[in-house]
């Protein structure tokens, strides 16, 4: 943008981030008019930006079905981190700022629904009124962990959800030592081929 937040340049990201063509954006789009910069409250932070030259990040939630400047192709709600950096001149004064975005608009969708996931998996669990259920998350470096445990486990392997949500080997530590050879085969196979994984210990 210029010194005053007009913009001045955008790359095709950018346009295709606002479903803009470029005359459409360059010379009308204003960070101070963006009305979801102005709805989240951040029109001081990015004032900021220009009197004291100093960087900003912010994460800001983008409806465009609520009265945007910019005329999109569609109606759509994105995600972005956006952050703001001052360009000075010899005399330290604000001459134009760049905003760089990352669209965090699939992250956050993933962790919704992620978060929906776990809250079914929890209504199911804490009802079993037999069997426990959990969730174990298999890192790439082989490092496991719960991230969700039900109930039942104090019943099955009399120890607390907390204890094995802290420590995953609180629970695998109970395997009988001649099981454990068939059983981290039969897990390492699941995981490797994405397989169900059905097994006794």
């Amino acid at each position: 943008t210029d010194e005053k937040g007009t913009a001045i340049r955008a790359n095709p990201a950018c346009l295709a981030f606002f479903g803009a063509a470029e005359a459409d954006f360059i010379g009308k789009y204003n960070l101070f008019q963006d009305a979801a910069i102005k709805r989240g409250g951040f029109v001081p932070i990015v004032r900021r930006v220009f009197k004291a030259g100093k960087p900003a990040n912010i994460i800001i939630d983008y409806d465009f079905t609520v009265g945007s400047q910019v005329q999109t192709k569609e109606n759509v709600h994105k995600t972005i981190n956006s952050i703001f950096t001052p360009i000075v001149d010899e005399h330290n004064r604000v001459t134009n700022v760049v905003v760089q975005t990352i669209d965090l608009t699939d992250l956050k969708n993933a962790e919704k629904a992620l978060r929906e996931s776990e809250e079914r998996l929890r209504n199911i669990g804490d009802n079993l009124p037999t069997g426990q259920i959990y969730q174990l998350m298999v890192k790439p470096d082989g490092t496991q962990r719960f991230t969700y445990i039900s109930s039942q486990v104090e019943k099955l392997h009399e120890c607390t959800v907390e204890q094995v949500l802290a420590d995953p080997l609180y629970l695998f530590n109970r395997v009988v030592e001649d099981d454990i050879p068939g059983w981290e085969h039969a897990t390492a196979k699941a995981i490797r081929e994405m397989s169900v994984y059905d097994h006794e210990v």
